[in-house]
């Protein structure tokens, strides 16, 4: 033990007392620990020789030495505690905190990177460990990671571009669609080739670029074509009016026919407003979609892809659209030729009546005045009188055939619609009073010209009944070549063979045909039953000797060419009604494809959704009436709810579309 041979001053032992009542260095102090040894040992060497009188003080003194020593490593110790590892249970060996002027210059940077960790340790939040990065790998950015996509996400939006430039091109079906079709298949198909592999990641970045450059093209392309839609649409034909109207026109026969429940005019007529109604709503929603599309932002980037399937499915709605109408338009001209074309028949029939009854009434007093002609020729004196009287009668029955060929031309005469027809028989039927007041006349004048004949020449009653056997054979082929095309454009209807527009099968109920065809056939049976009769007659007539008999014969062989006649124009009527009836198969056709079309579009919209389904219920409702139906007014009645059903569906689609565009154009600056 090395003595104390320098005792402490009075100063330094309150020094040390100060330092043990305050716990050691405080924050903030000047002086370090090495600093008061360094001072303690200056003074012990100031100290002159040591005074043995004093020993046992200095002892003492030491022991207040160690003591304050150990406060003071104490009070160091608990402070390094607090540091990093305090939480961690564990003491870090002890290292003084140095300032930075106290660093020697002569420290490594090593050492200089150690120091900048620890100072970063006293930044850290209490509670919280700091990590020491690992020099190996740099720290991640997760700003940046979050913004790039991977490879996997870049493939896949690759395939979407690939699967909505399928779509636009299939839709503009041309020559440019299809080669930047291929061009995109071909960076989908290199992408692909390069696999998930980091290297390539620019490289598959590079070929997204150009796929969404070429269905940047193909929305340009797309939109172009809506443009060329509408203009199409605008110049297309205007729905037809169901008459023109003209000056001095009567229409009082067509609104009777209108108003009858009975009459086909009367379904034709409704069948053809609800197509009109129909044809309005659908111009409608063609017009909403169209201003939509026009309306849509340009295409940007990968994010507007859902906008190219939007173009898409626009596209695809105005050709549908177009279409419908254009089939509207045709279904509506049909069914107004067909309204024309029965009033021709009923104003035709009239003619033919007149025409016919004429030519009856002419053979009935032509025969006559032949056969008092050639019974005068053979007797050696006739008187003047009689002579006067058949010369007369003679020269009434030339007028008379005169007249009667005018009305034959007004029978033949071509007409393009009712209109012309209608007035023909205005014309004719003017006509007509001069032809019965020249048959009124002859009457009179031979009704007792055959008196006092007894025997007579059958020459002019054979000539007239050949007349009138090849008249009702000519007559009997064509009721029987109406009433088979009849028959076979009913039967047409059973394979939808007749349809036109849709490749579909009967849609109409069984008992509808089967009805038409019943009546077809019934007057097929009267007319070969007809002229079995009159075969008959005609060859009794032919052993006839009384004149008067020999002229009921020919009465008897006129009224069966009435009758035929007859059976002729219930003939044209049966066949314009299933010329109706394929309109109308047509019609519902044309209605299923259009809903089965509105069903397939996939709404966004919950609300749309639900509209759609309740416009596909009212459909199914209304087209199961249709096929139920029994008459041609019925199924006229059930198609007026089938064309408001479909309406509802195609402004369903409009309205969502317009509900989209509305809502992006919220959401745009």
């Amino acid at each position: 033990m090395i003595p104390w041979t320098n005792p402490f001053r009075e100063e330094d032992l309150q020094t040390f007392e100060s330092l043990a009542e305050n716990g050691g260095p405080q924050p903030g102090d000047e002086v370090s620990e090495y600093e008061a040894v360094e001072v303690v040992s200056v003074q012990q060497q100031a100290l002159e020789a040591p005074a043995k009188s004093k020993s046992k003080t200095g002892v003492g003194l030491m022991l207040l030495l160690l003591m304050v020593s150990g406060v003071v490593s104490g009070t160091v110790l608990f402070t390094a505690k607090t540091g990093k590892n305090a939480l961690e249970g564990e003491l870090e060996p002890f290292h003084p905190p140095l300032e930075p002027h106290c660093v020697p210059e002569g420290k490594s940077a090593e050492e200089k990177q150690v120091k900048k960790q620890e100072a970063s340790y006293e930044k850290e939040k209490p509670g919280e460990v700091a990590e020491v990065p690992e020099s190996a790998q740099p720290p991640p950015v997760q700003h940046a990671a979050a913004k790039q996509p991977s490879m996997e996400e870049n493939l896949e939006k690759a395939q979407e571009i690939l699967l909505v430039a399928e779509t636009v091109a299939e839709q503009l079906d041309s020559v440019e669609a299809q080669e930047l079709l291929d061009s995109v298949q071909e960076q989908v198909r290199e992408a692909n080739s390069l696999g998930v592999e980091p290297r390539f990641a620019n490289v598959v970045g590079d070929h997204l670029q150009a796929s969404l450059k070429h269905l940047r093209r193909l929305h340009s392309l797309a939109v172009q074509r809506g443009k060329l839609l509408m203009d199409e649409e605008a110049e297309a034909d205007d729905f037809p009016e169901l008459w023109e109207p003209q000056a001095g026109i009567d229409l009082s026969p067509f609104e009777r026919e209108k108003h009858d429940p009975t009459s086909p005019v009367h379904h034709m007529v409704i069948a053809f407003e609800s197509i009109e109604k129909m044809s309005c709503g659908l111009l409608e929603c063609f017009g909403n979609v169209s201003q939509a599309l026009l309306n849509s932002r340009p295409f940007g980037d990968e994010r507007d892809i859902t906008l190219v399937t939007q173009t898409a499915e626009d596209l695809q709605y105005l050709s549908h659209n177009i279409k419908s109408q254009s089939a509207l338009i045709y279904l509506a001209t049909s069914i107004k030729h067909c309204i024309s074309e029965y009033l021709k028949v009923k104003d035709s029939k009239k003619l033919e009546d007149l025409l016919l009854a004429s030519e009856i009434e002419m053979m009935q007093l032509r025969v006559p005045v032949k056969l008092a002609l050639i019974a005068s020729k053979l007797k050696w004196h006739v008187p003047p009188e009689e002579a006067n009287r058949i010369k007369s009668a003679k020269e009434k029955i030339a007028e008379l055939d005169s007249a009667i060929t005018v009305l034959r031309e007004y029978a033949h005469e071509e007409t393009n619609s009712w209109i012309d027809t209608s007035q023909i028989v205005s014309k004719a039927q003017d006509h007509a009073e001069t032809v019965e007041a020249l048959i009124g006349a002859l009457k009179e004048q031979t009704k007792d010209i055959l008196d006092g004949q007894e025997s007579f020449s059958k020459g002019p009653v054979a000539k007239e009944a050949e007349r009138i056997q090849l008249a009702c054979i000519l007559e009997s082929e064509k009721v029987q070549n109406l009433l088979e095309n009849a028959r076979w454009k009913v039967e047409r209807c059973f394979d939808g063979s007749h349809n036109l527009l849709v490749s579909r099968t009967h849609e109409l109920n069984m008992e509808v045909y089967e009805q038409l065809i019943s009546k077809i056939q019934q007057v097929k049976s009267e007319v070969e039953i007809e002229m079995t009769h009159f075969q008959i007659s005609f060859r009794n007539s032919q052993y006839e000797d009384d004149p008067k008999a020999a002229l009921d014969n020919l009465r008897f062989h006129a009224e069966t060419l009435i009758k035929l006649a007859t059976a002729k124009g219930k003939a044209r009527l049966f066949l314009l009604q299933s010329t109706i009836l394929g309109l109308f198969e047509e019609e519902i056709g044309l209605l299923q494809a259009s809903s089965d079309y509105a069903r397939l579009c996939e709404f966004r919209s919950l609300t749309a959704t639900e509209q759609m389904t309740i416009s596909g219920k009212e459909y199914d409702k209304a087209y199961k009436a249709v096929a139920e139906a029994t008459t041609l007014v019925e199924v006229s009645k059930g198609l007026v709810n089938l064309c408001s059903a479909v309406t509802s569906m195609h402004r369903v689609i409009a309205e969502h579309r317009m509900g989209q565009e509305l809502e992006a154009l919220k959401r745009s600056p």
